[in-house]
């Protein structure tokens, strides 16, 4: 969330939007993430956004002038209800799982690991600097999955 709230207007291009993790800005050998849009990305934007200024944010959420802890406090602020949200979507459609913003990430990199897809595209995709961030992020949801697994051929007595 603090990446998407971060978004300006000059991060986005025709086809996509570029923006550096907030979490890693300060590292000298970052990376631009590339997300490319598609057309229903284009349209929560343009519902969402309140200003066509490149130097103002997307989603109106952080204003120009906070502190960091301000940022900080407004975006753990949205995180929650968001997650609320998110919770009560899961509910509604009887979703096992608890769907949160990590929840997103989470399923983001494996579903795209389950679908061939290779490593360093997941590990840009992630904004990991290092591959071995990534493969040490995804073997935690493997053990995981072979846990669940392993239930589901010696059921729990």
């Amino acid at each position: 969330m603090t990446d998407v709230l971060h978004l300006k207007r000059k991060n986005i291009t025709d086809d996509a939007f570029y923006f550096f993790r907030e979490k890693t800005k300060r590292k000298q050998d970052k990376v631009a993430i590339k997300v490319v849009l598609k057309d229903e990305t284009r349209e929560i934007i343009s519902r969402q956004s309140v200003s066509t200024k490149a130097e103002e944010y997307i989603f109106p959420v952080l204003i120009d002038g906070m502190t960091a802890t301000e940022q900080h406090n407004k975006i753990g602020l949205f995180t929650k209800l968001v997650n609320k949200y998110l919770k009560k979507i899961g509910n509604t459609l009887e979703i096992k799982v608890k769907l949160t913003t990590i929840t997103a990430r989470h399923s983001f990199a494996t579903q795209l690991k389950n679908k061939g897809v290779a490593m360093e595209f997941i590990s840009e995709g992630m904004g990991h600097s290092d591959i071995k961030t990534t493969k040490n992020y995804l073997s935690s949801f493997e053990d995981a999955e072979q846990r669940r697994m392993t239930d589901l051929l010696i059921p729990a007595y």
